[in-house]
């Protein structure tokens, strides 16, 4: 995935970095540096699968962001109601099996995830039923 975003990003020069860390460790944040203007993760965060994990993570992301800097998330955000989970469960176009193990949460719960880790303004920008992207501001 870095040699992905390095070839697509590679205009920006030194204006964008690159910092591998497993979240699953408790000083993951701590080898990182920063303070950053923007953390941005892909298909990331629900592997921490625990809610109280992930709630732990957002509240390190914050603590590596500047004030003003920003957070921006793609990830699996699943629906918040079972009936209409189960119909796209039973949907064959859609690409993720909902029966591999990762947090089922919802855009709702990342996003009180994010004000309980200090986020000033929390979003949901866009979603697609399992797919969705949350931008989350550290006040100034």
């Amino acid at each position: 995935m870095v040699s992905a975003a390095t070839e697509r990003l590679g205009r920006y020069g030194s204006r964008v970095t690159y910092r591998l860390a497993d979240m699953n460790e408790r000083d993951w944040a701590d080898r990182l540096g920063g303070p950053f203007d923007a953390v941005v993760s892909a298909m990331a965060i629900h592997n921490v699968e625990e809610p109280e994990l992930i709630e732990r993570v957002y509240g390190d992301i914050f603590g590596l962001l500047r004030p003003g800097g920003a957070l921006l998330t793609m990830d699996l955000l699943f629906p918040a109601s079972q009936g209409l989970a189960e119909l796209y469960r039973r949907d064959p176009t859609r690409r993720h099996n909902w029966d591999v193990r990762v947090n089922p949460a919802d855009a709702e719960s990342h996003l009180r995830w994010l004000r309980r880790a200090g986020f000033s303004e929390v979003d949901c920008v866009w979603k697609d039923l399992e797919l969705g992207l949350l931008w989350a501001l550290r006040a100034a």
